[in-house]
């Protein structure tokens, strides 16, 4: 039932979920502990249910790729450099906080992406006259 709701309404959502992230990327405040926007986490929803639509494009392909390797890099960076960590585990908190918040900013990347070419959105109107159509 919740299933058949959402295939109803997802235009509306899609759309509701791109617009709530430009709005919330410019305007409202960052979440305090991991300093990246709140809609991250409706983005984050929004990827599970599109997922398999996701998975065929070559955005996701791209980005699967591109965290892998930025996983290795922070996995590196604790290997290639244990004095420094030893100071204390803030810094192994601050590269893992790091790599979660780039790499979650593919999701957005994903979901701009497909709402741009699924419904051929306008950004110029939204950025010049701050509506949207």
């Amino acid at each position: 039932m919740l299933k058949e709701k959402i295939k109803a309404n997802e235009e509306k959502i899609d759309k509701f979920v791109f617009y709530f992230s430009i709005m919330d990327i410019l305007f409202f405040p960052y979440i305090w502990f991991l300093s990246t926007n709140y809609s991250l986490i409706i983005v984050c929803l929004w990827t599970l249910f599109k997922l398999k639509e996701l998975i065929h494009t070559r955005e996701f392909k791209i980005s699967i790729v591109l965290v892998v390797l930025m996983l290795l890099s922070t996995l590196l960076s604790f290997i290639s450099h244990p004095k420094v960590l030893s100071i204390g585990d803030e810094i192994w908190v601050q590269n893992i906080k790091m790599m979660i918040q780039y790499a979650s900013y593919f999701l957005y990347y994903m979901m701009f992406i497909y709402c741009l070419k699924k419904y051929n959105m306008k950004i110029k109107n939204i950025i010049t006259h701050g509506k949207a159509i």
